[in-house]
């Protein structure tokens, strides 16, 4: 006769593999599918037809100050819809910054050419780094002891990172981010952004916030942020200086 020191351990091993089938079946087999995006099955599969790629010219292009962005027409092509991504294509000259923006959904960024500096501003996170000053800084700031302070506190940063080509960011739903071209060369990077995904969590369309002074943007028309084709919708951070100080004025989607 089986003693309870075996009939015991058998009887959790049974009951937790009953829980796990239950829940594998009630989430439709797999835990890791998500309940929105392609799903892989045989029939979207076929569908999608990803196995007949083909190349996609942009269907729009943006230029500004320090160079362009190309949109893609997403709603006209199955497979942006299946994998349920959004991409554009960035260009950023010599010296060229790309204003602070967030994205409703998680992002990568794929450098395709050039190298520079990337900068994301996680929530929560100390503002522990800070700028390394030449000589002649370090002079003027041990000048004025009354303004060392104020200097210490201009100077503190979260951290930096420098990126070349081929390299690939991550950045998170919601996260502000800022890039900035100190090559020579011009920057060309691809952006996808994970519409599908669960931190999206009104409907599978691209939402792009952009960070703008208040002064900068008032000689900029409104459809110059307007891309139908893309069924992209944008809003923009109103800020103004006032006393070095950014104060948020409001926003316009």
């Amino acid at each position: 006769m089986a003693s309870m020191s075996t009939i015991l351990p058998l009887c959790l091993g049974l009951l937790l593999f009953f829980q796990v089938s239950m829940a594998q079946f009630s989430f439709g087999g797999s835990p890791l599918q998500s309940p929105r995006g392609f799903r892989g099955d045989q029939d979207s599969r076929h569908q999608c037809r990803f196995e007949h790629l083909t190349a996609l010219e942009a269907t729009h292009q943006q230029r500004s100050e320090a160079g362009f962005t190309e949109y893609y027409n997403i709603e006209a092509r199955n497979e942006f819809r299946c994998a349920g991504v959004s991409v554009r294509r960035l260009v950023v000259e010599s010296k060229g910054l790309v204003l602070p923006m967030y994205a409703n959904a998680h992002k990568l960024v794929y450098i395709v050419q050039g190298r520079g500096v990337f900068g994301m501003a996680l929530p929560g996170c100390p503002e522990t780094f800070q700028s390394v000053r030449s000589p002649f800084e370090q002079e003027v700031a041990t000048a004025g002891e009354a303004q060392s302070s104020i200097q210490k506190m201009r100077d503190e940063h979260q951290q930096l990172h420098q990126f070349h080509q081929g390299d690939v960011i991550a950045v998170p739903a919601g996260v502000a981010h800022w890039l900035y071209n100190n090559g020579d060369s011009p920057v060309v990077a691809f952006t996808v952004i994970d519409t599908s995904n669960n931190a999206n969590q009104l409907d599978p369309k691209r939402r792009v916030c952009v960070h703008m002074l208040h002064t900068s943007i008032m000689n900029i028309p409104y459809h110059y942020f307007d891309f139908n084709d893309n069924k992209m919708l944008m809003c923009i951070v109103y800020y103004e200086m006032i006393n070095g100080l950014g104060v948020f004025l409001g926003w316009k989607a």
